[in-house]
């Protein structure tokens, strides 16, 4: 705060208020007590002692203005310089509250403000706005070699540049150290959005002075417009930042929001708040997939691949948790994490006689760089009894780049302890021969990208032709990534390429899977994967490609439909899958060479992410509203083609519960569009003809003992479900439903009402059941106004309350607006006699067998009986549920009156 000028500066102290009143008291009292003795001592004439009394007084009157008027000046000049203190005071808060202290910029509280107020204005006027949020992606490095001083200056000087450029009605903020955001003023369209952001470019590509040196300090920007992205100033700020993380991770200059962007924001917040808590609560785990010499049939050592399985979102791919992990920091706790599983589960495997395989673990850079890292791996070997030869350490190209010499000795320091070092993905980052020269590695992974299309794709074959020939010439290991065809393999074996790995010989399997597949040769159980088989004979197997799907069974349209199917995995077709990473030619040479191809799955890792539609692809994607010409859209690959995945079965769910859960779904789903999956992993597509052939044969069988006025099944189906339930052991809950008052409805609204009533209450009980799990409901209409509602354990109570709001909803159309009114009706009932009727109620007796174990049919059909009649006592709609098993009389619970 600048001090006051000369006149306004705080009177002198000598004549403060306090000492005038001591002088003028002073003076006052000698005045009093000396004046008349010093007069008479001069004044020797009686006649003149009356013309010096009015001249002492007047001296007195004189003298007390001039002490007064100084006691009134003082207090005038506090006051003014108290004033001026305040408002300089009050500038200066405001200036520190709205402006940004060292480029004198309005800060976030100002932008808002004028933000809010261009919304405000635009809203009125229907015009567009902008924001555009700037971050100084080379403010750092400025920084490190000038210090803060010059990052200082750097910034006063960017800003001096935004403010010149930008137009008179345009706001320029600065957020933070290095970001700072532009709201466009006036009327502003796409054009102008444009011209502004080719301003930005030249703003920033020019050099600024710094000292003596000059530097260029690049920039990125993300763009969010009103109101498109965002109606509040807070959205689009967050919007338009968004906007700007996703142009600085692709390397953009600049990038516009999308919805797309905010959701994978919200997915990324998501997954980081996730990954703690998954560490701690143990939802990472491990799988391991084989590596296999070239012949094909020799296992020779493993890699392990960590996953997450995140309770009620399933499993969580690599690709999503890893890179926020890498940023976060958490890869140092995961990765210890993994490192030690991986080194105790091969231990355990060692000393439960099985094969001494060498297993692999991936290293992220971060890792790489932590001085501890040696130490610990060493210490981990040392805990879990691992021999250091049994275990190898994966680093990408990117992660031994990072400080050459540092890595190098953490390198040597591995080897000396007997460690083998690979790098992953080779010929996707830097691919430099010199480093390879230098650094202790022992084998080289050709990455997926480059095996893919190694048969059909010439430069791909030249590359790992090249790949294998250097390094067998400075004496690596060579092994190929994503093997998945027999031809692949071949054209490897061709190359004298030493090991392979890929869906050809196995996916990646969990521990029990994994000690199957090394104890026998093959996986336990129905995997679904192909592995290598030990033929009896000692013959060499032939191994199979991706889970049991080949390009000779792999097929567009099913073959005749399957005789008494019963499960979705019997009429599923094995489609050959497509890879996310494969390309526009590829697919479409997959639907030009099988006519018959309607649906190409995508998988990755093992997993559906996507499905491709043939009318849709060639629609969109070669002809139509995408591309009219093949070469526009060549380069795409199939995660920007393929459509989202609506629906997957496992291939033992039942065809009738897929249907059931088909029909909840409704037009959400196409059937030709739904995926197999066996023990997890893709098995297939459904085939439509087969899917209806059988659902047909199901229909006609139920059909047959169906109540004819709901349609629902009737009490020999009923019948069979509980006891298919019972006999496997299943827990389940059973609602017994019961319209209250039906009777006298029938007689006083007729019988063609109360039928209304009857299909509408079916309607009802089918709509609640689809908002539970639609695979362990099954609705029933025992006849007349009584119905049942199978559900899983603990799930019949909260379809109940949502069949009594049903009711209540439409009780107004059942007995008409005047009786619902007075909420009865008054009738002849049977008797002959007038009675008041109360209006239509539900009562539903609901017992679950995880708390009342049932052994047969009958013992539940009576205990629900029991149950119901107790909620029939109830007045209004209620819901009776039997929760102990030591009481003859069930709990009550009422849901509805």
């Amino acid at each position: 705060m600048q001090p006051p000028d000369r006149g306004m500066l705080p009177p002198d102290n000598n004549l403060s208020p306090t000492r005038i009143v001591l002088l003028y008291t002073g003076v006052g009292i000698m005045w009093i007590l000396f004046s008349d003795a010093v007069l008479a001592a001069f004044v020797t004439n009686p006649d003149q002692l009356q013309n010096v009394a009015i001249l002492k007084g007047v001296f007195f009157v004189i003298a007390t203005a001039v002490l007064l008027y100084l006691l009134i000046s003082h207090y005038v000049r506090q006051l003014r310089y108290s004033r001026e203190t305040f408002h300089l005071a009050e500038n200066e808060i405001q200036k520190l509250a709205y402006y940004d202290r060292e480029t004198g910029l309005p800060n976030h509280n100002l932008l808002l403000d004028r933000l809010n107020q261009v919304i405000a204005f635009n809203s009125r006027k229907r015009k567009n706005t902008a924001v555009i949020y700037i971050s100084l992606t080379g403010f750092k490095a400025v920084v490190d070699a000038c210090g803060h001083s010059g990052g200082g200056q750097a910034v006063c000087a960017i800003a001096e540049r935004l403010v010149s450029t930008l137009r008179q009605y345009d706001t320029v903020a600065r957020i933070h150290r290095d970001e700072f955001v532009l709201v466009l003023g006036g009327t502003v369209l796409e054009g102008d959005i444009a011209l502004i952001l080719n301003k930005l470019q030249a703003v920033f590509a020019e050099p600024l002075r710094l000292g003596t040196d000059e530097a260029v300090i690049q920039a990125c920007f993300g763009v969010a417009c009103f109101p498109a992205d965002g109606m509040t100033s807070e959205l689009l700020l967050q919007n338009a930042h968004i906007a700007m993380n996703q142009a600085r991770q692709h390397g953009a200059v600049f990038q516009y929001y999308s919805e797309a962007l905010n959701q994978k924001a919200v997915e990324r917040l998501s997954i980081e708040t996730g990954l703690l808590r998954a560490l701690e609560e143990g939802e990472f785990h491990l799988n391991y997939q084989p590596k296999m010499d070239i012949n094909g049939r020799d296992i020779t050592g493993m890699e392990a691949l960590v996953r997450w399985q995140r309770p009620g979102q399933g499993g969580i791919p690599p690709d999503s948790f890893i890179p926020v992990a890498e940023e976060n920091g958490l890869i140092m706790r995961l990765g210890t994490y993994v490192l030690k599983e991986a080194c105790r589960q091969n231990k355990a495997w060692q000393d439960a006689g099985l094969p001494k395989l060498r297993v692999a673990v991936n290293l992220s850079a971060r890792q790489l760089r932590d001085h501890s890292f040696v130490p610990l791996v060493l210490q981990i070997l040392e805990e879990t009894g691992l021999e250091p030869c049994y275990l190898e350490l994966e680093l990408t190209e990117s992660a031994l780049m990072g400080d050459a010499g540092d890595t190098v000795c953490k390198l040597l320091r591995l080897k000396e302890a007997g460690i083998s070092i690979s790098v992953d993905d080779f010929g996707t980052g830097y691919s430099s021969l010199s480093y390879l020269k230098h650094l202790p590695i022992d084998t080289i992974k050709v990455d997926r990208s480059f095996v893919r299309d190694i048969v059909n794709d010439p430069d791909d074959a030249a590359i790992v032709d090249a790949i294998v020939a250097m390094a067998h010439s400075l004496k690596l290991n060579v092994i190929a990534e994503g093997v998945e065809t027999r031809d692949q393999l071949e054209f490897l074996q061709q190359r004298k390429c030493q090991q392979a790995q890929g869906y050809y010989f196995a996916r990646p399997l969990d521990p029990l899977q994994f000690e199957a597949f090394l104890a026998q040769g093959m996986p336990a159980g129905d995997l679904s994967v192909s592995t290598p088989d030990v033929s009896p004979a000692g013959g060499a197997p032939e191994p199979a490609p991706v889970r049991g799907v080949t390009p000779e069974n792999a097929v567009g349209c099913g073959p005749a439909a399957v005789v008494n199917a019963e499960c979705i995995g019997d009429i599923a077709n094995q489609v050959l899958p497509a890879h996310p990473g494969d390309n526009l030619a590829t697919v479409l040479k997959r639907f030009q060479g099988d006519s018959g191809l309607q649906v190409l799955p995508v998988v990755d890792d093992g997993h559906t992410v996507g499905i491709i539609n043939r009318s849709t692809f060639l629609e969109d994607h070669v002809i139509g509203m995408n591309g009219f010409a093949f070469h526009i859209n060549h380069a795409k690959k199939m995660r920007d083609l393929m459509q989202p995945l609506r629906l997957e079965f496992e291939a033992r769910v039942t065809i009738r519960d897929a249907a059931r859960t088909i029909q909840c779904r409704g037009i959400d789903v196409r059937v030709d569009n739904i995926c197999v999956t066996r023990n997890g992993a893709y098995h297939g597509v459904v085939d439509v003809n087969r899917f209806i052939s059988a659902i047909t044969d199901i229909n006609l069988t139920l059909a047959k003992g169906a109540n004819p006025l709901t349609g629902l099944p009737g009490n020999e189906s009923i019948q069979r479900e509980i006891n298919d339930r019972l006999l496997a052991g299943e827990d389940f809950d059973i609602a017994y439903i019961d319209i209250d008052n039906f009777k006298p409805f029938n007689d006083y609204y007729g019988f063609q009402k109360g039928d209304v009533v009857i299909k509408a209450i079916g309607e009802i009980i089918s709509a609640a059941a689809c908002t539970g799990d639609p695979l362990r409901c099954f609705c029933g209409h025992i006849g007349g106004d009584d119905f049942i509602v199978i559900t899983g354990p603990h799930q019949a109570e909260q379809i109940a309350s949502q069949i009594i709001a049903a009711l209540e909803e439409r009780l107004p159309l059942f007995h008409g607006e005047k009786d619902f009114s007075e909420a009865c009706y008054s009738a002849i009932n049977r008797k002959g006699e007038l009675e008041t009727f109360r209006l239509l109620s539900i009562s539903i007796g609901i017992v679950n067998t995880r708390l009342t174990p049932v052994s047969s049919y009958a013992q539940l059909a009576s205990i629900s009986t029991e149950v119901k009649r107790a909620a029939k006592k109830l007045p209004g709609s209620s819901v009776v549920i039997n929760r102990r098993l030591d009481e003859t009389y069930p709990d009550v619970c009422l849901l509805g009156a």
